[in-house]
């Protein structure tokens, strides 16, 4: 098989998956999502072999399998760490970000914290607002849980200039509203 129908073929499998995710039909979901993460491996194409582990870390994480779900998602980080476009580093940020969403929901502050900042590095560097924005939302909720409103507010004002500059009015009007819960 070619390169190009190979990939296809992991597409198919994976445009399945959503569907089952869709339809709230996780296990198929997972099974095509294997299927496609296998297919991804065995040929070489590590980066979507990468995004497959992500997708199966999602649902794993919403089933309450964090130890798996991190697991998934530190073999896609060192995957993406090997990449140098920027589109594929922004992978980096999102699998980033998942895990430090796994590490707050555990009660690990100071790990959650340092991958937050760590997607937040990457976003400077690529220059996206997006997604620097969920860097610097995720590190709100790490210090709210710290209990240190303080560094919480000065964030959220960075959040604030993040807005305006993204023209998100509901995103303006929902940061004012937390700083002032804050005041």
């Amino acid at each position: 098989m070619e390169n190009e129908e190979i990939l296809n073929i992991g597409i198919d499998f994976i445009n399945k998956a959503r569907e089952h995710l869709e339809k709230a039909e996780r296990v198929l979901a997972l099974n095509s999502f294997k299927q496609a993460e296998e297919l991804f491996k065995q040929n070489g194409f590590s980066i979507q072999y990468a995004n497959c582990l992500c997708e199966q870390a999602s649902i794993y994480t919403a089933q309450h399998y964090y130890d798996l779900a991190l697991k998934m998602l530190q073999e896609a980080e060192t995957i993406f760490l090997g990449s140098r476009k920027d589109f594929e580093r922004l992978n980096l940020v999102g699998c980033l970000i998942n895990q430090a969403e796994i590490y707050l929901e555990n009660g690990e502050t100071d790990i959650s914290l340092k991958l937050y900042k760590r997607a937040e590095t990457i976003c400077k560097k690529v220059g996206r607002a997006k997604e620097l924005y969920k860097c610097l939302d995720g590190q709100v909720d790490v210090y709210l849980e710290k209990s240190d409103y303080k560094t919480a507010k000065d964030i959220l004002e960075r959040i604030l200039k993040l807005a305006y500059i993204l023209k998100d009015d509901e995103l303006v009007r929902n940061t004012k509203e937390t700083i002032g819960d804050l005041s």
